[in-house]
């Protein structure tokens, strides 16, 4: 009896512990929240598919988010506009023919951001990237760090 309880322990566990090997072949789907300007991972998923190429836009004003190995090797890297800017457009009052536009900021939203599975994907840092003025033609971009979280993908968090 003891020896038929162990196998079906054997067997329940094999057959439905979340599995840990994943094919290269998969997005990893981190659900996010921004709020008071600090990044928080809510829940990762992972899901079979190919990420489509990033597009890093050449605007590098926003947040940007870098994968990092174990080791601290740059796995990923992409960028995204900021969340927490909504643009509107609406029409102008006083002049019917004209839009107006507006950013509203607001202080607590979620998100999401694909990236594509790598199995030595470690860690995922957060950046605010802005513009620094500056006399010379060439501009440099100030990154400051706002959030990161590890990536404990041995099934979903």
């Amino acid at each position: 009896m003891v020896n038929m309880n162990l196998k079906t322990i054997i067997l329940s566990v094999i057959f439905f512990y979340p599995s840990t090997t994943y094919s290269q072949d998969s997005i990893v789907f981190l659900h996010l929240r921004l709020k008071n300007d600090t990044i928080t991972l809510i829940k990762s998923t992972i899901r079979p598919g190919v990420l489509k190429q990033p597009r890093m836009g050449n605007d590098p004003t926003g947040i940007v988010f870098e994968v990092m190995s174990q080791r601290d090797s740059l796995l990923f890297k992409n960028n995204l506009k900021d969340p927490s800017i909504l643009h509107v457009e609406y029409e102008d009052p006083n002049d019917p023919t004209r839009l107006l536009s507006k950013k509203i900021l607001k202080n607590d939203v979620e998100f999401t951001v694909r990236i594509p599975y790598k199995k030595e994907m470690h860690r995922v840092y957060f950046y605010r990237t802005s513009f620094i003025p500056s006399s010379s033609k060439t501009h440099q971009v100030n990154k400051s760090i706002i959030g990161e979280a590890d990536l404990l993908l041995n099934g979903e968090r």
